[in-house]
């Protein structure tokens, strides 16, 4: 890799990041997965930005500060599990959080920020997640339904977020999610 990789994510707290930990944990036992996301490494991604000379992260560092400093914090609530790909055999098995005006506008915000830095970003549309998982490979098929009736889903899962972080991603490290630079959302 010429350049380490970076994006932008909101930081979990630890409580919640325990808390998906030991329900994942639970689950582990019965589905079967490739690969399951160290607790350190969970996150709410705003914006991937892919490889960055040190000027470009520099500038988007700049830029995202600019963005940010005047937003305030908020509580955001995990609202149940989703998956991306086949429904029978899922690529990432993730947890959703409910639908936030302020998480899109903080999103757009710093998606927009980024352009602005000059970084190419993805086009698709924004769908916050936390990946939990990657890869099924159980012989069995993915349920869901069975997934969604767990523990996370009994309690609500609050919490509050107070910062954006530029992560750079170390492929070769657990965790492999580095927090290069924080901005603080205002209390």
């Amino acid at each position: 890799m010429k350049h380490p990789h970076y994006f932008i994510a909101l930081k979990l707290p630890k409580e919640v990041k325990y808390k998906l930990y030991n329900c994942c944990e639970k689950l582990k036992k019965q589905f079967s997965f490739s690969k399951w996301v160290h607790m350190e490494d969970y996150h709410l991604t705003l914006a991937f930005l892919g490889a960055l000379s040190n000027d470009q992260l520099t500038l988007t560092c700049e830029y995202v500060e600019a963005a940010t400093k005047a937003e305030e914090s908020f509580t955001l609530a995990v609202n149940k599990m989703g998956i991306f790909g086949n429904v029978q055999a899922p690529r990432v098995f993730w947890a959703d959080v409910e639908k936030e005006k302020r998480l899109f506008s903080l999103q757009k915000k710093v998606y927009n920020a980024c352009i602005n830095a000059g970084c190419q970003l993805e086009t698709r549309p924004f769908c916050p997640h936390i990946t939990l998982a990657r890869k099924w490979r159980g012989i069995e098929h993915f349920d869901l339904e069975m997934i969604n009736s767990t523990l996370i889903n009994k309690k609500r899962l609050e919490f509050l977020v107070e910062h954006v972080v530029l992560y750079k991603t170390n492929i070769e490290k657990v965790p492999k999610y580095e927090p290069l630079k924080v901005f603080r959302l205002q209390s």
